[in-house]
């Protein structure tokens, strides 16, 4: 009864804080936005430019769910992830405090934070499957036009009505630095590579890059965006299988979980032992703690395959 008047005055505290702080799903993207891409000094942006400092991954990964989640046309949805995931994150506290198992406290904390994002991987999945086509889409017209004429600029220039978003942007970021901000191709095409982190559309800036030296190299081109189709090709054929993974794991994760009731039903005094006794506890935090682990490598393991 104690654990359950704390865990309700907590709910009631947390709720008065976002209410008297004006917490929005907007300001919440906002503010986690800046802290993890602060306004970078002369020095910074120098040694960044110098490929000297990179973010960590964990950043990147989070600035990517940002990026795809607002390109999915759900603008405050990194806002209400953000959210949802300091809300699930208080109340895994709250409930390993109610069990009264303090082992499972880091572990509740950690699922209830990363869960939210757990949920977004399928917009994210969809956005970088939409980006790969139009990617391709993209370099394969241009290239064509490239080999003919020559000229980059004018290649994206003439195509780039053409090219749908999120590749159209950076597209057109490209010839407006190269047509009205600097002349220099070489830098230009630079800037553009690091518009996207697909491997192969690196490569293919690399090569445009090396043909402003020797324009014979603009055959080598169209090679690699038929790398693109190849890897579409295949992740065509092992969605259906990355699907049944997935759900087999997802079937294992519950039945585990519902157990716990199960066992309430059949044995009262084992589900006893289980949430009151210290070695219970510890089983019950290193399950939880194996089921969020393994939940992260089997989404990096199911991942679509990337060059």
């Amino acid at each position: 009864m104690v654990y359950l008047i704390c865990a309700i005055a907590f709910a009631f505290a947390s709720a008065g804080i976002i209410l008297l702080l004006g917490l929005t799903p907007e300001r919440i993207a906002r503010d986690i936005s800046r802290l993890l891409a602060p306004a970078m000094s002369l020095r910074e942006r120098a040694l960044t430019a110098q490929k000297r400092r990179k973010k960590s991954v964990l950043i990147k990964e989070i600035i990517h769910i940002g990026t795809a989640l607002d390109s999915e046309g759900n603008r405050s949805g990194f806002g209400t992830a953000c959210l949802a995931s300091i809300i699930l994150m208080m109340s895994g506290a709250v409930l390993a405090v109610f069990l009264g198992n303090l082992w499972l406290l880091p572990v509740s904390v950690a699922a209830g934070a990363a869960l939210p994002f757990l949920f977004a991987v399928g917009s994210i999945e969809a956005y970088d499957r939409r980006m790969d086509t139009e990617l391709e889409t993209a370099l394969s017209i241009i290239t064509s036009t490239y080999i003919r004429t020559e000229d980059i600029v004018g290649s994206v220039s003439a195509n780039l009505p053409n090219i749908r978003p999120p590749v159209s942007g950076m597209f057109g970021k490209f010839v407006a630095r190269a047509s009205l901000v600097s002349s220099d191709i070489p830098g230009c095409l630079r800037s553009l590579k690091d518009g996207s982190e697909n491997r192969v559309f690196k490569e293919w800036c690399d090569t445009l890059i090396a043909c402003q030296e020797d324009s014979s190299n603009r055959f080598v081109l169209m090679p690699i965006v038929t790398k693109l189709t190849e890897i579409r090709l295949v992740n065509s054929e092992m969605n259906t299988v990355i699907a049944g993974c997935r759900r087999e794991y997802w079937s294992m994760v519950m039945i585990l979980i519902g157990n716990i009731p199960l066992l309430r039903m059949i044995n009262k005094d084992w589900f006893g032992i289980l949430f009151t006794t210290l070695p219970g506890k510890l089983t019950v935090a290193f399950c939880a703690a194996v089921i969020v682990v393994t939940s992260f490598l089997m989404i990096k393991i199911t991942k679509p395959i990337r060059y």
